[in-house]
């Protein structure tokens, strides 16, 4: 096994814990729109205040928190493209079909402390997005399979950017 592959089960799955956040335990609208709000404007917000922080410094105190905050807020990029990706139809859902929703809620409750250690998630996430790993538990379907075996991503994979986020 990758040493990448090795850390992405043991630490996160960046798409999983967008997924798990993003349903909660009932899967309500009204929590996916807040928790896409909260990583995209966690994405845009926090790094601004680190680096207003930083430009307005005038002790060395100061500096290192703005930029803890703007690594931070680096954290929260690759979630909000995957909540981007996952707000369309059908996403959230089909991400989380065969997944006890229950179990990786706990299991990633815990693991979101993580966002506050600067650019892990974002380590992570861009490490995750370079393998093409999708999640560290699920084999690739069939259709997946074969697809990546010509060399092209599968069409219902595919999201308005062409990323595949």
């Amino acid at each position: 096994m990758s040493r990448q592959a090795h850390a992405g089960k043991t630490l996160i799955d960046v798409r999983r814990l967008a997924a798990i956040d993003m349903y909660g335990r009932h899967g309500s609208k009204r929590r996916r729109r807040l928790v896409f709000a909260e990583f995209v404007l966690g994405a845009i917000d926090i790094p601004l205040l680190g680096l207003t922080i930083v430009l307005a410094a005038s002790s060395v105190p100061r500096v290192l928190l703005g930029a803890y905050l703007i690594g931070v807020g680096l954290n929260f990029v690759p979630l909000a493209l995957h909540a981007i990706s996952l707000s369309r139809a059908g996403r959230l859902r089909g991400e989380l079909a065969s997944v006890d929703v229950a179990a990786e809620l706990r299991r990633y409750t815990a693991k979101q402390f993580l966002i506050g250690i600067p650019l892990l998630v974002m380590i992570l996430g861009v490490a995750q997005f370079a393998t093409g790993r999708r999640t560290p538990s699920e084999p690739p379907t069939a259709a997946q399979a074969n697809s990546l075996a010509v060399g092209r991503q599968p069409e219902g994979d595919r999201d308005a950017t062409g990323l595949g986020w």
